[in-house]
């Protein structure tokens, strides 16, 4: 069994990437080993569900390809460097400020950047963010991960390409939703966006 090698080249690595989908794809008893052992291992270090894994390694895998091919391009225009990481007290972001753009957050290209240490961290950084806000009028709010996507080169992925992840928001006692993009690799000013409000700290 061969597995096709991908070259920089990127004509010639958009035809590696197909070549390397069907292989990924077809049912090959061998490959199918590899994969099977490889998501059960990830399984066990990261106590996540099979399915999801086996999917979440095929696209990670299939991002850094393109990736590495040149064939994907960021264009997120929020990042921001110099930025610093909000203080933490509680479990909770202290955000001082209010987004005035109002694709903050809700447009892929304007990301709510939270890539302050590595990847590693990011579940924490974004627990840390939701429970620095609430609801317009101080309504509790409850939020869960929708999918993936967006995938751009990032030097800061072990893997050369990270994607945005898309949340639901829901508000206690409303019927809105809203749909917010967060980056868990590169940095950027946390703000509030719009259509929520920043939780006031109360010391316990």
């Amino acid at each position: 069994m061969t597995i096709p090698i991908i070259k920089p080249e990127t004509d010639q690595c958009q035809v590696e990437v197909s070549k390397f989908i069907i292989f990924i794809f077809h049912k090959n008893r061998e490959s199918g080993l590899i994969f099977d052992n490889l998501f059960r291992y990830l399984v066990k270090i990261n106590s996540l569900h099979k399915m999801k894994t086996y999917k979440t390694l095929l696209f990670i895998t299939f991002i850094s390809i393109l990736s590495s091919c040149g064939a994907i391009k960021s264009t997120i225009k929020n990042i921001d460097n110099s930025a610093i990481k909000p203080v933490v007290k509680e479990g909770q972001f202290i955000i001082t400020e209010y987004a005035k753009d109002s694709n903050y957050g809700y447009d892929k290209d304007y990301p709510i950047n939270l890539g302050f240490e590595n990847e590693k961290n990011s579940p924490k950084n974004i627990e840390y963010f939701f429970n620095g806000l609430e609801g317009p009028n101080g309504e509790k709010i409850f939020y869960i991960k929708k999918e993936n996507c967006c995938p751009y080169p990032t030097k800061r992925s072990v893997m050369g390409a990270g994607t945005l992840e898309v949340y639901e928001v829901s508000i206690e006692g409303s019927e809105t939703k809203l749909r917010l993009y967060l980056n868990i690799y590169e940095k950027g000013k946390v703000l509030c966006p719009k259509g929520l409000q920043i939780k006031k700290y109360n010391p316990q």
